[in-house]
């Protein structure tokens, strides 16, 4: 279970949603390979996701060699 409650979307998530679709308009506006649409919005939603959970993500484990 989360520490936190779920929150709403806010003006912060319609901007970035709107960020990632025009970056992809723009990216098949200019002809670009799939596979660079794919890895570029992959890496979007990634950043964004890990923004929007406060950055709290696997921690390596202290002592292991």
């Amino acid at each position: 279970m989360a520490d936190h409650p779920r929150r709403g979307p806010t003006p912060t998530d319609l901007v970035a949603l709107i960020a990632v679709l025009a970056t992809v308009v723009t990216l098949v506006a200019l002809d670009a390979d799939v596979a660079k649409l794919v890895s570029i919005t992959g890496a979007l939603s990634t950043v964004y996701a890990l923004w929007r959970s406060g950055g709290h993500g696997p921690h390596p484990k202290g002592g292991e060699d």
